[in-house]
């Protein structure tokens, strides 16, 4: 399959997006998608997941021209969901479809909106989906019409009670509308796949489709030790961070404690452009530091899982783990970062 199959509105759209081809998942996903199979699509960050669900979707919308809400697209993260409102914006105000977010930060005002202008495509969590299902009386009635699911990050989902909750979700969703909508999963670190893609169709009838690429990059791992002296124990952790950064670099570590502390022993030594990212950061600052990775215009970022998952944050030349992570998964998801291009290191 090649770019000369898609609709001409996309691909005008493609070009303008400087696009002289799709991805291998893309090209490889795409037929799978429009015709209908529940797919469960792995392939590492940077390798274009989010369009290779969205773009087969965009083809069948410009199509069929559903009505609202058309496409419910669910992230576990809501650190996520502003990137990618702003990611299916770009495409969705240039083909006539209204792209709209739900999740707890979301002011009054913008969820009121909704019932002015239903959006085709709506971006939530497991929790916000809950809560209209159940209590959004006026908004509900639009869910009668999704026919497409697509589940961001759906190993984060697997085997936890927000999966159980999701997966109860989507159940219902299906019998309030009467309707066996297509579903998707991305995800960049799947073990079991069958089971992963089981747990993501639950009760559809409809045939499935793996598209799995797996973490194939390319790695080179370093491993350092910090030997507990009677110096500073988190000057010597700086000193051989700093000594690792080549930026712009992504230090991750497992709580926001550490976070703030590693940040505060880097500064000690001097270091400057160098920028803290997790939850409890504001959603303001996050989004500046979101905003300078993209121009290259910092050092590092230390940074809980806020930024492990798909947020689209440029060319990442490093990854330092503080500490070792709890899962191996969690571990390729956060090395993964690192070189965010298709045949990158």
């Amino acid at each position: 399959m090649t770019i000369y199959v898609l609709d001409d509105e996309l691909r005008k759209l493609i070009a303008e997006r400087g696009w002289n081809s799709l991805t291998p998942v893309q090209l490889k996903a795409f037929p799978e998608i429009v015709s209908g199979k529940n797919t469960l699509i792995v392939a590492p960050t940077g390798w274009g997941k989010t369009e290779a669900a969205i773009l087969p979707i965009l083809q069948l919308m410009l199509k069929e021209r559903p009505k609202p809400v058309s496409l419910l697209y669910i992230t576990p993260l809501r650190a996520l969901i502003n990137d990618i409102v702003l990611r299916l914006k770009w495409w969705g105000d240039r083909l006539g479809f209204r792209v709209a977010r739900k999740h707890g930060d979301v002011s009054s005002s913008e969820k009121a909106k909704r019932l002015r202008k239903v959006p085709h495509i709506m971006v939530t969590t497991p929790e916000s989906l809950e809560i209209d299902l159940d209590c959004a009386q006026r908004f509900r009635r639009h869910l009668l019409n999704v026919k497409w699911v697509i589940v961001d990050e759906v190993h984060e989902l697997v085997q936890s009670k927000r999966g159980t909750q999701l997966s109860v979700l989507l159940e219902r969703l299906m019998d309030f509308s009467g309707r066996d909508f297509q579903r998707i999963g991305l995800s960049a670190t799947v073990g079991d796949t069958q089971k992963v893609l089981e747990f993501l169709a639950g009760g559809s009838s409809r045939p499935f489709s793996i598209i799995n690429y797996g973490f194939n990059k390319p790695l080179k791992l370093t491993v350092k030790t910090v030997r507990d002296g009677h110096d500073d124990i988190w000057s010597n952790v700086a000193k051989i961070i700093a000594s690792s950064i080549e930026p712009p670099s992504l230090i991750f570590v497992n709580s926001r404690f550490t976070s703030e502390r590693l940040h505060e022993a880097l500064e000690e030594l001097g270091l400057s452009k160098i920028y803290v990212h997790h939850s409890s950061v504001s959603r303001d600052d996050r989004w500046r530091v979101e905003e300078k990775l993209k121009k290259g215009d910092i050092k590092a970022v230390v940074c809980t899982k806020t930024l492990e998952l798909g947020i689209d944050i440029g060319f990442i030349n490093n990854v330092i783990q503080f500490r070792p992570t709890a899962s191996v998964s969690t571990l390729l998801q956060r090395i993964g970062r690192s070189g965010h291009e298709v045949d990158s290191e």
